[in-house]
């Protein structure tokens, strides 16, 4: 509701028809739309995706052609959307019509076309000024073909005349044909790259490339696929020489000039109870990271260059540009030194395989330099603990530094000494059958534990109890009572969770599952392994867990350990009972945060085989009476009674044997009485 509300209140108002229409560029070159081909499949198609760019007029063609299939696909259908950034880019469009019975009718005066300005990155607190123009297309049928074209011209400033771009050869739905064409002006060394497919170049001159790809397969969107992963084929153009002359464009954007009063006063007030320069250090990055909270105004210039430290301090907001030089100017007063470093929080992994591009990052973090080490911290999180040399920083993999003699891509390597570790302990005592009481201590080090934090600290320790107790329900019944203590210990970064649970149970006779909380879904996971994408897995993951069940019974003595080593993780589980207490444990950590088709079925065996052997669940006999019970785990109760049968036989052979001993004895005595 929020988000249409922010919608209607940004609306620009009606446009007419002579606002965004226009002719078709001198310089774009018509392309054959192909027939619908009924054996690409699916019902939805594109007949055309065309596209053509112009480096030299900084100008980029696009025609859609698709068709509609059904009535429920044409409200969709029936609406076109261009975004662009009116700053520094302009939009035109130049055709819109309808196929109908074979005959082309003109839609461009009669749509209704409006300007919008949505802010799509609103909920992620990032404005940045884009706008989208909408075309809403009247009267569209089943049946019917769609086409549009439409231009952008303009590039940000930012890039002073660069090139770069990225073109997709394969979608969610099927392409007739995917046309590309690249004009590439006199004297211009532009270098492409093919990623996930080719080679696609069908005409190469001078100044001309051209990419001609027919009867496109859709490509199915599968779940759980690695963030880095590129599902979508795609080939990169850059003019760009080096990584170095990439970092040459930014790095003056982040020289430090003379720093205001506001920033010196905020350093000494930070740091003026700490006698080491280490502890001077974290108090500013932890001033930073929770004092400024993140909003980024990053419309035109804004979305390369930081607003200045005093203002940032002034106004206590600012994106990850603001936060980096601010905490580099804090820092600065303190005597070290720093360098911003961008990073992709989503690609980094292949940015190594990439072309030199300046749209390859989307965030900046800081390395600081001090005691002839360099520590990475990311300025832009939150509810960070630990030390200096123990703060997390997420999975970059790559970054490029900005500052000094840049020599491209640098290593950003994961803190090993954050320590990121989850470790819990359940109890379940049942006094009787009816009921069980479930005591659990979590303790998480390291991200686990900013993590918890963050939850603890947006939503209350109630939403923690909540997860909790909903996660036990599903497992033995309806909770009675429920409580929750947590102990946080910011400076070593151990956060340790305590809840107190009681249940009543489904019924009385059901099994009693000995699950661990965390490696659960690592164990039951669903794997396709006719899947084509990789499977994606936490990592790293580090998981200490261990069930125990006290009962008013006698456990038969048991001590089995066993450890499961394979290049996608290590388990080792241990299964221990001692008098009335019986306990299973998992000790895993992960090897890979994927795992490749070709590995899926040894993979899901390997599961499989895994959890048959490791998750336990426990037939407790009836206990709710005070004769002592001998209990064998894993024994079911046909197998029990049978047991109790020949134990009941054997006594009864003991006795007769014993009383026909007696019967002797007494005769035998008799005998010497009579004597």
């Amino acid at each position: 509701m929020r988000a249409l509300l922010f919608f209607l209140i940004t609306f620009l108002g009606g446009l007419a028809y002579a606002d965004y229409f226009s002719s078709t560029p001198r310089w774009v070159e018509s392309v054959e739309i192909p027939k619908r081909n009924p054996s690409l499949g699916a019902e939805s198609h594109y007949l055309l995706y065309n596209t053509q760019v112009c480096i030299a007029d900084g100008e980029l063609f696009h025609q859609y052609v698709y068709y509609v299939p059904n009535q429920s696909s044409a409200a969709h259908d029936s609406k076109i959307e261009i975004s662009f950034n009116p700053e520094y880019e302009t939009v035109a469009m130049h055709e819109l019509r309808v196929l109908r019975d074979g005959a082309w009718i003109d839609k461009a005066k009669s749509c209704h076309i409006q300007l919008l300005q949505r802010e799509l990155g609103l909920e992620s607190h990032i404005i940045n000024g884009y706008q989208t123009l909408v075309a809403l297309i009247e009267d569209v049928r089943e049946g019917d073909v769609v086409s549009y074209s439409y231009s952008i011209q303009g590039q940000h400033p930012a890039y002073r005349g660069h090139f770069f771009y990225s073109h997709g050869f394969g979608w969610g739905c099927p392409i007739s044909r995917n046309y590309l064409r690249l004009i590439i002006p006199e004297g211009r060394s532009i270098v492409a790259k093919e990623f996930g497919g080719g080679p696609w170049l069908s005409e190469k001159s001078h100044n001309e490339w051209i990419f001609d790809i027919k009867d496109i397969d859709q490509i199915e969107h599968e779940v759980d696929v690695p963030y880095w992963y590129d599902l979508y084929p795609f080939v990169q153009f850059s003019d760009f020489a080096s990584w170095q002359e990439v970092g040459k464009l930014f790095t003056p954007f982040y020289e430090l000039s003379e720093v205001g009063s506001e920033v010196q006063e905020c350093a000494a007030d930070v740091t003026q109870e700490s006698r080491f320069t280490e502890d001077k250090i974290l108090r500013l990055v932890r001033f930073v990271q929770s004092e400024v909270r993140y909003l980024g105004l990053e419309g035109g210039m804004n979305a390369f260059r930081p607003t200045s430290p005093d203002r940032v301090l002034i106004q206590r907001h600012g994106d990850c540009k603001d936060k980096v030089l601010l905490l580099r100017a804090l820092l600065e007063q303190i005597g070290v030194q720093s360098t911003p470093v961008l990073v992709n929080t989503t690609r980094g992994k292949t940015l190594d395989k990439r072309l030199p591009n300046a749209g390859a990052f989307n965030h900046v973090i800081l390395q600081i330099h001090f005691g002839g080490r360099d520590y990475f911290v990311d300025p832009s999180l939150t509810y960070q603990g630990g030390s200096l040399k123990s703060l997390f920083i997420p999975p970059y993999f790559y970054g490029l530094p900005l500052g000094g003699e840049v020599l491209g891509l640098i290593d950003v390597p994961m803190n090993k000494l954050s320590h990121d570790e989850i470790s819990a302990h359940s109890i379940l005592k049942m006094e009787c059958q009816k009921e069980v009481e479930i005591e659990t201590t979590i303790s998480y080090s390291g991200d686990e534990a900013d993590y918890v934090r963050e939850i603890i600290e947006c939503e209350g320790k109630s939403s923690l109890l909540e997860r909790i107790s909903s996660y036990f329900s599903q497992l033995h019944g309806d909770v009675v009572d429920a409580q929750i203590e947590v102990d946080d210990r910011l400076e070593k970064n151990h956060l340790r969770v305590k809840s107190y649970l009681k249940l009543n149970r489904f019924e009385e006779e059901d099994p009693v599952p000995l699950q661990p909380i965390f490696l659960i879904s690592y164990l039951t996971q669903n794997v396709d392994v006719k899947r084509h994408c990789p499977l994606g897995q936490p990592h790293p993951k580090n998981l200490h867990e261990k069930v125990t069940l006290q009962a008013p019974i006698r456990f038969e003595r048991v001590n089995k350990k066993k450890s499961f080593e394979h290049s996608w993780g290590n388990l080792d589980f241990s299964m221990v009972s001692h008098g009335k207490d019986f306990s299973v444990e998992y000790q895993y950590s992960s090897n890979t945060d994927h795992i490749l088709p070709q590995d899926l079925m040894d993979f899901r065996s390997h599961i499989r085989s895994t959890s048959k052997e490791v998750l336990q669940e426990m037939h407790l006999p009836q206990f709710d009476r005070p004769m002592p019970v001998i209990y064998l785990p894993g024994i079911g109760y046909a197998f029990l009674s049978v047991a109790l049968g020949i134990i009941l036989f054997t006594l009864i052979h003991y006795y007769k044997k014993v009383k026909q001993k007696k019967k002797a004895w007494l005769q035998k005595l008799s005998l010497i009485k009579k004597r």
